[in-house]
């Protein structure tokens, strides 16, 4: 099968791009956050008057569930991706899939990457078998907190669907290819400082488990883009991996 393929406009580089690539990467980060944590306070205090209640509200608490938790991350990745357009060198839709590297799948490329994801998976479960590993505070929060079907098929749409496609698009997709594209950083610059702000990002964990777990994870997302020049079989791993999580999650309560 052959890759799609659009017209690519030049991209700059040098000691200012590093600076607008940090720029735009904050902006990413955290005006999605600002936006949804604003319409969600919104809807928090519009549930509290409603129900009589807005002085004895507990907003910490109310924040703090599982389910206000993946309407978050979800509200979140939705308002990133808008911000990939006038990030990206030049212009379109069509130029920003091309620069993040968004190219057609080919099945025995999908085979190795699932895999591989398969084999990670399985080998820190092995692990935590034969040596009991730390228990990740936040995700026997998210464990406890899922309570009902809506809350479950909240959890599949975000957790194994939309948060995997952006953030590979964000971090493997664009981050990776504005570093890989100036002359301070390279490919193997571009890998490693996109696993770390991937790692940076994931801060609801608690535990080394959790930070170590991220970390192995962003370097096989960023290997595999490397090794295919391609964010679509980092897209594909982050997603075969979250889905198998979460089942094993579910499936353990």
């Amino acid at each position: 099968m052959t890759e799609l393929t659009f017209k690519e406009e030049p991209l700059p580089s040098g000691k200012g791009d590093l600076f607008r690539i940090a720029l735009w990467l904050l902006v990413m980060i955290l005006l999605p956050s600002m936006i949804i944590g604003f319409c969600m306070g919104i809807y928090y205090s519009l549930v509290a008057a409603a129900n009589n209640e807005l002085a004895e509200f507990d907003v910490a608490a109310w924040f703090e569930q599982a389910p206000v938790i993946l309407a978050m991350m979800l509200g979140g990745s939705i308002f990133s991706l808008p911000l990939l357009l006038p990030a990206t060198p030049g212009k379109g839709l069509r130029n920003a899939l091309t620069f993040c590297r968004i190219t057609t799948l080919e099945r025995h490329k999908v085979i190795t990457t699932l895999a591989i994801a398969f084999v990670f998976f399985a080998t820190v479960n092995l692990i935590d078998y034969l040596i009991p590993l730390p228990k990740e505070p936040f995700m026997l929060q998210m464990q406890q907190g899922i309570t009902s079907a809506s809350d479950i098929a909240l959890m599949v749409l975000t957790v194994c669907l939309i948060a995997p496609v952006v953030e590979e698009l964000i971090y493997r997709g664009w981050l990776f290819g504005r570093l890989e594209a100036t002359r301070k950083c390279g490919k193997y610059g571009a890998l490693i400082i996109s696993t770390l702000v991937f790692i940076l990002i994931h801060s609801q964990y608690q535990t080394w488990v959790g930070y170590g777990a991220v970390a192995i994870m962003g370097l096989i997302f960023g290997l595999l883009r490397m090794r295919y020049n391609s964010t679509s079989y980092a897209i594909i791993a982050h997603i075969a991996l979250n889905s198998m999580s979460t089942i094993s999650m579910l499936l353990t309560r």
